[in-house]
């Protein structure tokens, strides 16, 4: 049975950023500390000073984007996460992980557009839940399609 804690402390700090160095090239991301704690349950006076349920303490993010009009989009993706527990008894602990994603997409004239994923490109096994079972993430996956565009397109 899931019961709300009693309090809790997030402190922490978020940077992120923006750059272009070329006028095709984008490249974003960001980095989250988060000390995130049980400050008081009078329920379960133990759960004081545990970890939060599911926030990890380091998460980053990194994003690069290329985009060439006759050639397309390609995105790369990459999520770094650290340890974090999936229990208020931080008892069941869910490891850390790096993920990275690609896509890529080309235009067909103003009305169609293809495109290709690769999702967990490095096919980690990436811990969604344990309480007690591991529930694991999506494994690498690649997915294709195309888009078809109805009514005005604005370009």
């Amino acid at each position: 049975m899931r019961e709300n804690l009693g309090q809790i402390e997030s402190r922490g700090v978020s940077l992120d950023y923006e750059l272009t160095p070329l006028h095709w090239l984008a490249l974003d991301g960001g980095y989250q500390y988060a000390h995130a704690t049980v400050t008081n349950d009078s329920q379960t006076p133990a759960l004081v000073g545990n970890w939060i349920p599911e926030v990890a303490r380091n998460l980053a993010t990194l994003n690069l984007r290329a985009f060439r009009p006759k050639l397309g989009t390609l995105t790369l993706q990459g999520r770094l996460s650290g340890r974090q527990f999936d229990d208020d008894a931080n008892a069941y602990l869910l490891h850390g992980y790096f993920r990275l994603d690609v896509y890529a997409s080309h235009d067909i004239g103003s009305r169609i557009q293809i495109f290709a994923a690769g999702e967990n490109l490095f096919n980690r096994q990436i811990e969604d839940s344990k309480t007690p079972t591991t529930t694991l993430g999506m494994p690498r996956v690649a997915r294709a399609g195309f888009l078809l565009r109805f009514g005005r397109t604005g370009k």
